[in-house]
């Protein structure tokens, strides 16, 4: 299943300017510079630039997943990286913006590779019987 971008007048400007938070923040900690960032992810240091900027579109979502994976971002911080590059619905993202801390929580969850099958299938019950019941009414 692809995942289109769903992209506002504001969202490149928006993407932009957090992902030059990103990589300032991860830079003074960690001392990468945008050059070795776009060649950790495989796009030129321009293409960086321009995006932050806001002169470029969020790119496709394997890079900003790169991004997202060199930052280490988890919870509300992925899932906000994601929303403002344009990859959920509008729906999701109001629903995201409303229970930021629930999701982000489940995404955390969801993250640990070490969960085990049974855990895994109970969560994937009790978000069925929850979908099954806002469809009842």
């Amino acid at each position: 299943m692809a995942v289109e971008q769903s992209i506002s007048p504001d969202t490149a400007q928006s993407f932009g300017n957090l992902l030059k938070e990103h990589r300032e923040a991860y830079q003074s900690g960690a001392g990468i510079s945008r050059n070795q960032l776009a060649h950790e992810v495989g796009v030129d240091p321009s293409y960086l630039t321009r995006i932050e900027h806001g002169d470029r579109e969020p790119p496709r979502i394997h890079i900003v997943g790169g991004l997202a994976r060199k930052f280490n971002l988890r919870g509300s911080e992925l899932l906000e990286f994601y929303m403002r590059a344009g990859y959920l619905p509008e729906s999701v993202q109001s629903f995201a913006r409303s229970n930021m801390r629930t999701l982000a929580q489940v995404i955390e969850f969801l993250s640990d590779n070490n969960i085990s099958e049974e855990k895994n299938d109970l969560v994937s019950q009790i978000i069925q019987a929850s979908i099954n019941l806002t469809q009842t009414k």
